[in-house]
């Protein structure tokens, strides 16, 4: 009978104890492997070394216990003959061994005498020989794992900070910018941006709709033209509008055109009055229709009416006229006369300009057509 017939009930035993010493100590390095990276990932603030260290603990568990069981743990017929030797077979099973192949009489007589003391011993017998050592690897190792790894999990999650937070408490390494329209107006570009600390978002602008005027934002800053700088915090910045309150004696039409478009100015007292010559009210317009060439030098009362018309004024309060306060400078001139001058020339310099981009050029642009 061959020896390895022999030993299968011990063998079996044998296999078994060393597939548990080559798990614990695989899961021994594979914690150590994991304690290490989770905690040098919690000190950098690496998000990403939270899987980086589960991935690498449970590969080098794998291939470290698979090396240690062929290396180290799989029993041979030599340890498995000496094992059970310590049974109490007085070196029966080493001496069967040496003689294996020997076909002499003294050779074959031992072989029974081995083989008649293995059928009466039961494996049983055979107990794990785990060392202490191993468990107490696998202890201390597996604490040190779970408890960096869940260090490392918590501060990806934002329950705790990590060491960068902690030595510096602004720390953050992305900022969530976000611009709001308020009321009446929208947001020209990119109102929503995700932007490195300390970095600069992209400039937005604050359209105010029609009927309706940009009073600020909300931190304070009267420009519609927001450019920020220097960015260590998230924040959301509301620009704000109001409606345009109109006069009384506001009319549709074009408020530069004398006349109106088919419909009379009204007096103060709402009483609609006739066009041609008028001073009994310095306020009365003319009345509907298209101007025949009536002309009025003074700025109070309404036209003269003339062959060619029906008496429509072209005074500063006459029909059709639209006299809002915030278009008069000085009381007699209008905002909108200046405006459309200053407007070409800064058209005409962003024209000429070669260092800003379109997309400048068009956001400066519209800033200007918008007041």
């Amino acid at each position: 009978m061959k020896n390895s017939q022999l030993f299968t009930k011990y063998r079996k035993k044998m296999i078994a104890e060393g597939v548990l010493k080559s798990v614990l100590c695989g899961f021994s390095c594979g914690f150590a492997v994991n304690a290490l990276v989770a905690l040098i990932s919690f000190l950098c603030g690496f998000d990403a070394g939270l899987w980086l260290a589960v991935g690498l603990g449970v590969g080098c568990a794998v291939a470290c216990g698979a090396l240690f069981y062929f290396l180290k743990f799989r029993p041979s017929d030599r340890e498995i003959a000496r094992r059970v030797d310590a049974l109490g077979f007085d070196e029966r099973m080493i001496t069967m061994l040496e003689l294996n192949g020997d076909d002499s009489y003294i050779a074959r007589r031992q072989r029974e005498d081995a083989q008649a003391h293995i059928a009466k011993a039961s494996a049983g017998l055979l107990k794990f020989r785990v060392p202490a050592v191993m468990i107490a690897a696998i202890a201390v190792c597996g604490a040190c794992g779970i408890t960096f790894t869940t260090v490392e999990a918590l501060a990806v999650y934002d329950v705790i900070s990590d060491v960068p937070e902690i030595v510096n408490p602004e720390f953050e390494t992305y900022l969530e910018i976000r611009y709001v329209a308020g009321e009446g107006g929208e947001i020209e570009g990119e109102f929503e941006q995700l932007i490195e600390f300390g970095m600069n978002p992209e400039p937005v602008m604050a359209v105010a709709n029609d009927g309706y005027t940009f009073v600020g934002w909300d931190d304070g800053q009267e420009d519609p033209y927001r450019d920020d700088a220097g960015i260590t915090e998230s924040n959301v910045f509301t620009a704000l509008f109001e409606a345009i309150e109109q006069g009384d004696n506001a009319v549709a039409g074009d408020p530069n055109e004398p006349g109106g478009d088919g419909e009379g100015g009204d007096d103060a007292d709402d009483k609609p009055v006739n066009g041609g010559n008028s001073d009994d009210d310095a306020n009365q317009g003319g009345g509907g229709g298209e101007s025949g060439g009536g002309e009025n030098n003074d700025p109070n009362q309404g036209g003269n009416e003339t062959p060619g018309g029906d008496g429509t004024g072209d005074g500063a309060n006459a029909g059709g006229r639209y006299d809002p306060g915030n278009q008069i400078i000085d009381g007699e001139t209008y905002y909108r006369n200046d405006l459309e001058a200053y407007l070409q020339e800064v058209m005409e310099l962003l024209a000429s300009d070669q260092e800003l981009t379109p997309e400048e050029k068009a956001l400066i642009e519209k800033y200007f057509n918008s007041l």
